[in-house]
């Protein structure tokens, strides 16, 4: 068996499962959007919540929003404000809430910028305009009340704008609702330094004569953003919804599926987000509690939220309510800290076991140096380190085999007619020699795994988006403008090659000769960071072979010196 049609055979494999991936994510499956009905199921009871005498969840997703709110989601789509709004601007976040319901309608990311060449807009996740609907919602709903009754309630404040100072560690933000009933409700967002987490609570006092009750809602509603005609979006990871539970701790929800698949479900705990590529938002209740998980498709607008346990709030008492918001950037450390399991929204892959390590060794470099074009290649020499032993032994049996050459001509020429023949007196000129033909795949074999790790984190970690390194290369997320580096990682294979002994076979010999125009080709729109991987492993792998190469030489001649005294 020939190592080099393995591994050529091997490396083809990756390269078309990884373009394969990248197609099915730019031009996924179309699904129609039929308004959805939901199914009923019936809930558990729940401990108490504290001020209520009722903890059940409710049994039916007739009370789910929107009913009411799906509605207001599409009229307000259709326009650019649903009437007044506040502004509010901490050191990560700029925030625009509409008192109508009081939902974050809009949310820029002040730390990061739109892209390499406009620096100046930031990313942004909720906004009302044009066609980008995207929005966190949040009420009250259930049969008093109030978000279910002639639509969101009209909050007031005593300002307009609000903005953390310098100094400021926390800022809250009031909103407030008086109905004629009696009943007093204050919407609070709390927003603290350095954090993309908001904390979203409700006051509910009673000031009529009789019980009242009603259910938390938290929700996100977004449309299916267009599909780009960049090649960049090939690399573009999991855009939709995701839940978590006990039994299923990170569950994707394709839009396609909203209609057909709806989440209408129980769960103690958990989460529930919109993702896509570096960002995220998510939903996260209070720990210990159940909720009414649901998801809903209406009109290209989809919905996943949840519905907490019955409040019941006598008369003239006082209930308080939170839940957590997260608006930012898909840090592990961030995710980690808010809920169990959040991180694995960052989605490495089926290799994540690898990619994680590979990530954590690149953080643990770039905390010395400060750039992750070296972390990567450093991470990729102590990977070249570790596995040193069995390439070193890999190129002692492709030197023996260069050294054979010879031999193997004329086995060539004797066994001309032969194939048979010669394929059994070239095994056997490998078993009298103790060389294993197939040892010689093993470094290639090795640093596939490697190679589709590094792949997903290049495009999935935030930490690198909008990396550089250096020169012209001013992001390792993205492929190299001037494709200099895939040249150089074609040349570098090149010399690889012709190092390496030439397969038996002439055919096979010259696709090989094409391999790295090929395989320059593939990696033209590749992540800078990960054709850089590629040519620091190449330039390693040439410097161990032609070390081994000449070590073997010398010890050859050491060996005739002495058998000829």
């Amino acid at each position: 068996m020939d190592y080099r049609k393995t591994a050529l055979y091997a490396a083809l494999v990756v390269v078309a499962l990884i373009l394969w991936n990248s197609w099915q994510r730019e031009f996924p499956p179309q699904a129609d959007n039929p308004t959805i009905t939901v199914a009923t199921s019936t809930a558990p009871n729940i401990s108490n919540v504290p001020g209520s005498s009722s903890g059940a969840v409710p049994t039916t997703n007739s009370l789910v929003p929107h009913t009411m709110a799906a509605k207001a989601a599409l009229t307000s789509s259709k326009s650019s404000t649903t009437g007044k709004t506040i502004s509010i601007k901490t050191d990560l976040l700029n925030l625009t809430i509409g008192l109508k319901g009081g939902d974050i309608e809009h949310a820029d990311l002040l730390q990061y910028p739109l892209g390499l060449h406009d620096k100046t807009n930031k990313v942004t996740l909720f906004t009302r305009a044009g066609d980008n609907y995207y929005i966190a919602q949040s009420g009250i709903t259930g049969p008093q009340g109030p978000d279910t009754q002639k639509g969101p309630v009209q909050y007031s404040t005593t300002k307009t704008q609000y903005t953390l100072g310098a100094g400021q560690k926390e800022l809250v933000v009031p909103l407030v609702y008086r109905a004629a009933n009696g009943l007093e409700l204050t919407k609070t967002y709390t927003f603290k330094r350095d954090s993309y987490t908001i904390d979203t609570g409700y006051k509910i006092h009673n000031n009529s004569n009789k019980a009242w009750k009603g259910y938390v809602y938290t929700q996100l509603a977004r449309n299916q953003p267009e599909r780009s005609s960049s090649l960049i979006a090939h690399y573009a990871s999991f855009t939709g919804g995701a839940i978590s539970s006990p039994k299923e701790h990170y569950q994707k929800l394709k839009f396609k599926n909203f209609a057909s698949e709806p989440v209408n479900e129980n769960i103690t705990g958990g989460w529930a987000a919109m993702i896509q590529q570096y960002f995220l938002t998510a939903w996260v209740p209070p720990a210990g509690q159940t909720y009414h998980y649901y998801t809903q498709a209406n009109n290209n607008i989809y919905t996943v939220g949840m519905m907490g346990p019955q409040l019941t709030v006598h008369a003239s008492q006082t209930l308080q309510t939170h839940n957590k918001l997260y608006v930012g950037p898909a840090i592990a450390s961030r995710l980690n800290a808010l809920a169990p399991y959040l991180s694995m929204t960052i989605d490495y892959g089926w290799l994540f076991f690898i990619s994680k390590i590979i990530f954590w060794l690149m953080m643990l470099i770039h905390g010395f140096i400060g750039n992750w074009g070296w972390s990567i290649i450093l991470t990729t020499i102590v990977i070249k380190a570790l596995f040193y032993p069995l390439s070193d032994k890999s190129f002692r049996s492709m030197a023996n085999m260069r050294k054979m050459q010879p031999r193997m001509q004329q086995l060539k020429e004797r066994f001309a007619d032969d194939r048979a023949g010669l394929s059994k007196a070239t095994m056997e000129l490998y078993r009298k020699e103790k060389i294993n033909p197939l040892s010689g795949c093993l470094p290639i074999l090795i640093q596939i795994p490697v190679f589709i790790a590094l792949y997903w984190v290049i495009i999935q970690s935030v930490e690198l988006r909008l990396a550089p390194w250096m020169f012209w290369i001013k992001d390792l997320s993205v492929h190299d403008p001037y494709y200099i580096l895939p040249v150089l990682m074609g040349v570098c294979m090149f010399v690889q090659q012709k190092m390496s002994p030439p397969p038996p076979d002439p055919t096979q010999a010259k696709v090989m000769m094409f391999m790295p125009v090929i395989f320059t080709v593939f990696f033209l729109h590749f992540p800078a960071g990960l054709v850089l991987y590629w040519i620091t492993n190449t330039l390693f792998t040439i410097c161990h072979q032609f070390f081994v190469y000449k070590k073997v030489e010398r010890a050859d001649k050491m060996k005739k010196l002495t058998n000829n005294k």
